[in-house]
Protein backbone atom coordinates (compact mmCIF):
# COMPACT_ATOMS: atom_id res chain seq x y z
CA UNK A 1 0.00 0.00 0.00
CA UNK A 2 1.40 3.29 -0.95
CA UNK A 3 0.86 7.20 0.51
CA UNK A 4 -2.50 8.43 -1.37
CA UNK A 5 -5.81 10.02 -0.89
CA UNK A 6 -7.56 8.89 2.02
CA UNK A 7 -5.23 7.58 3.43
CA UNK A 8 -3.54 7.61 6.88
CA UNK A 9 -0.45 6.69 7.62
CA UNK A 10 1.77 6.87 10.62
CA UNK A 11 5.36 8.97 10.65
CA UNK A 12 8.10 9.79 12.18
CA UNK A 13 9.86 12.23 11.18
CA UNK A 14 12.23 15.39 11.66
CA UNK A 15 11.69 18.82 10.04
CA UNK A 16 15.19 20.85 9.65
CA UNK A 17 15.28 24.76 8.64
CA UNK A 18 17.32 25.29 5.56
CA UNK A 19 18.94 21.67 5.11
CA UNK A 20 19.63 18.94 7.19
CA UNK A 21 21.84 20.88 9.23
CA UNK A 22 19.68 23.56 9.86
CA UNK A 23 17.51 24.38 12.85
CA UNK A 24 15.18 21.01 14.52
CA UNK A 25 11.73 23.19 14.91
CA UNK A 26 9.53 19.91 14.71
CA UNK A 27 9.94 16.01 15.37
CA UNK A 28 8.04 13.22 16.25
CA UNK A 29 10.48 9.76 16.93
CA UNK A 30 9.45 6.35 16.63
CA UNK A 31 8.40 5.98 20.22
CA UNK A 32 5.61 8.48 19.44
CA UNK A 33 4.96 8.90 15.83
CA UNK A 34 2.34 10.95 14.09
CA UNK A 35 -0.86 9.65 12.51
CA UNK A 36 -1.29 12.00 8.68
CA UNK A 37 -4.48 12.00 7.25
CA UNK A 38 -3.84 12.37 3.19
CA UNK A 39 -6.03 14.43 1.09
CA UNK A 40 -8.05 16.51 3.11
CA UNK A 41 -6.08 19.71 3.16
CA UNK A 42 -4.73 19.43 6.69
CA UNK A 43 -0.94 19.50 5.53
CA UNK A 44 0.87 22.21 4.15
CA UNK A 45 0.98 21.35 0.87
CA UNK A 46 4.71 20.03 0.41
CA UNK A 47 4.57 18.43 3.06
CA UNK A 48 1.64 16.19 1.32
CA UNK A 49 3.19 16.12 -1.85
CA UNK A 50 6.37 14.81 -0.55
CA UNK A 51 4.89 12.25 1.03
CA UNK A 52 2.31 10.72 -1.30
CA UNK A 53 3.33 7.73 -3.19
CA UNK A 54 5.53 6.74 -0.17
CA UNK A 55 5.36 3.22 0.73
CA UNK A 56 6.81 1.91 4.10
CA UNK A 57 10.48 2.87 4.68
CA UNK A 58 12.39 6.05 5.19
CA UNK A 59 12.32 9.10 3.30
CA UNK A 60 13.77 12.61 2.49
CA UNK A 61 12.64 15.55 0.88
CA UNK A 62 13.04 19.84 0.67
CA UNK A 63 9.99 22.36 0.48
CA UNK A 64 10.57 25.30 -0.84
CA UNK A 65 8.84 28.55 1.05
CA UNK A 66 6.22 28.48 -1.96
CA UNK A 67 4.91 25.24 -0.79
CA UNK A 68 5.07 25.68 2.86
CA UNK A 69 4.42 29.01 4.69
CA UNK A 70 5.10 31.12 1.27
CA UNK A 71 7.56 33.96 0.92
CA UNK A 72 7.73 37.03 3.36
CA UNK A 73 4.75 39.53 2.57
CA UNK A 74 6.15 42.86 3.30
CA UNK A 75 2.14 44.32 3.34
CA UNK A 76 2.11 42.30 6.40
CA UNK A 77 4.29 44.47 7.69
CA UNK A 78 2.49 47.36 9.58
CA UNK A 79 2.34 50.59 11.33
CA UNK A 80 0.33 50.41 14.32
CA UNK A 81 -0.36 53.12 16.64
CA UNK A 82 0.83 53.17 19.73
CA UNK A 83 -2.14 54.29 21.34
CA UNK A 84 -2.95 50.80 20.58
CA UNK A 85 -0.92 49.97 23.20
CA UNK A 86 -2.26 51.60 26.15
CA UNK A 87 -3.85 48.97 29.26
CA UNK A 88 -6.13 51.81 30.80
CA UNK A 89 -4.07 54.76 30.94
CA UNK A 90 -0.56 53.49 30.77
CA UNK A 91 1.23 52.60 27.72
CA UNK A 92 2.40 49.10 28.04
CA UNK A 93 6.75 49.81 27.13
CA UNK A 94 7.24 46.48 28.23
CA UNK A 95 5.84 45.13 25.22
CA UNK A 96 7.61 47.57 23.22
CA UNK A 97 11.08 46.30 22.11
CA UNK A 98 12.17 44.79 18.70
CA UNK A 99 12.04 41.13 18.83
CA UNK A 100 9.04 40.85 21.29
CA UNK A 101 6.30 38.33 20.24
CA UNK A 102 2.77 39.99 21.09
CA UNK A 103 -0.83 38.59 20.83
CA UNK A 104 -3.01 41.35 18.92
CA UNK A 105 -6.42 41.12 17.21
CA UNK A 106 -7.34 41.10 13.17
CA UNK A 107 -10.64 43.28 11.81
CA UNK A 108 -12.80 40.44 12.33
CA UNK A 109 -11.83 40.17 15.98
CA UNK A 110 -9.40 36.90 16.07
CA UNK A 111 -6.28 36.56 17.50
CA UNK A 112 -2.92 37.11 15.48
CA UNK A 113 0.52 37.26 16.38
CA UNK A 114 2.71 39.94 15.57
CA UNK A 115 6.77 40.90 15.86
CA UNK A 116 7.90 44.00 17.14
CA UNK A 117 10.23 44.99 14.01
CA UNK A 118 10.86 48.83 15.04
CA UNK A 119 9.39 51.03 17.68
CA UNK A 120 8.99 55.18 16.50
CA UNK A 121 7.81 58.00 18.12
CA UNK A 122 3.97 57.38 17.27
CA UNK A 123 3.70 54.19 16.38
CA UNK A 124 4.96 50.44 16.32
CA UNK A 125 5.92 48.53 12.79
CA UNK A 126 4.43 44.97 13.50
CA UNK A 127 5.25 42.07 11.58
CA UNK A 128 2.20 39.69 11.17
CA UNK A 129 3.99 37.35 8.67
CA UNK A 130 3.83 33.22 9.55
CA UNK A 131 7.31 32.62 11.46
CA UNK A 132 8.24 30.28 8.89
CA UNK A 133 7.41 32.78 6.12
CA UNK A 134 10.57 32.63 3.13
CA UNK A 135 11.66 29.47 5.24
CA UNK A 136 12.56 25.99 3.28
CA UNK A 137 12.11 23.40 5.07
CA UNK A 138 13.82 19.86 5.09
CA UNK A 139 11.68 16.17 6.28
CA UNK A 140 13.47 13.77 7.02
CA UNK A 141 11.38 10.45 8.59
CA UNK A 142 10.27 7.12 8.00
CA UNK A 143 7.07 5.75 7.27
CA UNK A 144 5.86 3.38 9.60
CA UNK A 145 2.49 2.26 8.62
CA UNK A 146 -0.48 3.22 6.07
CA UNK A 147 -4.11 2.22 6.46
CA UNK A 148 -7.15 3.72 4.60
CA UNK A 149 -8.96 6.23 6.20
CA UNK A 150 -12.21 6.72 7.99
CA UNK A 151 -14.57 9.52 8.42
CA UNK A 152 -13.08 9.51 12.03
CA UNK A 153 -9.97 10.85 10.63
CA UNK A 154 -10.36 13.66 9.27
CA UNK A 155 -13.48 14.57 11.04
CA UNK A 156 -12.87 18.54 12.49
CA UNK A 157 -12.45 17.47 15.82
CA UNK A 158 -9.37 15.75 15.13
CA UNK A 159 -7.81 18.39 13.31
CA UNK A 160 -5.75 21.32 14.68
CA UNK A 161 -2.73 19.92 16.58
CA UNK A 162 0.32 20.91 14.19
CA UNK A 163 2.55 17.71 12.62
CA UNK A 164 3.34 19.41 9.49
CA UNK A 165 -0.14 21.25 8.69
CA UNK A 166 -2.32 23.73 7.78
CA UNK A 167 -4.97 22.69 10.34
CA UNK A 168 -2.68 19.67 11.11
CA UNK A 169 -3.16 16.32 9.72
CA UNK A 170 -2.96 13.66 12.83
CA UNK A 171 -5.90 11.20 12.41
CA UNK A 172 -5.27 10.73 16.16
CA UNK A 173 -3.97 12.75 18.78
CA UNK A 174 -1.88 10.05 20.24
CA UNK A 175 1.91 10.40 20.95
CA UNK A 176 4.55 13.76 22.11
CA UNK A 177 4.58 15.81 19.55
CA UNK A 178 7.83 18.42 19.89
CA UNK A 179 7.59 21.73 18.39
CA UNK A 180 10.18 24.70 18.79
CA UNK A 181 8.41 26.69 16.61
CA UNK A 182 5.47 26.66 18.95
CA UNK A 183 7.73 28.04 21.58
CA UNK A 184 9.10 30.89 19.31
CA UNK A 185 5.59 32.06 18.13
CA UNK A 186 4.34 32.21 21.51
CA UNK A 187 4.10 35.55 23.42
CA UNK A 188 6.56 36.18 26.33
CA UNK A 189 5.00 35.41 29.74
CA UNK A 190 2.95 38.34 30.86
CA UNK A 191 2.80 39.90 26.89
CA UNK A 192 -1.82 39.44 27.00
CA UNK A 193 -3.71 40.17 23.63
CA UNK A 194 -3.76 44.10 23.82
CA UNK A 195 -7.14 44.11 21.61
CA UNK A 196 -5.27 45.94 19.15
CA UNK A 197 -6.74 45.95 15.67
CA UNK A 198 -4.04 46.52 13.17
CA UNK A 199 -5.00 47.97 9.31
CA UNK A 200 -3.88 45.18 7.41
CA UNK A 201 -5.50 42.05 8.61
CA UNK A 202 -3.47 38.66 8.73
CA UNK A 203 -4.03 35.26 7.44
CA UNK A 204 -4.44 32.72 9.98
CA UNK A 205 -1.93 30.00 9.32
CA UNK A 206 -0.93 27.02 12.02
CA UNK A 207 2.78 26.05 12.88
CA UNK A 208 4.02 23.19 11.68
Amino acid sequence: MIIDKDTVATIAYKINLNGPDGELIEYADENSPRDLVFGHGQLIPGFEIGLMGKELGDFVFEIQPEQAFGPVRYELQVPVPKEAFIDGDKLREDLLFVGNKINMLDDAGRQIKGVVLEVNESDVLMDFNHPLAGKALHVSGQVLSIRTATEYDWAPAHSGCGCGGGSCGCGSGHGHHHSEADSCCSDEEGCEACGTTPAQQHEKQEIL
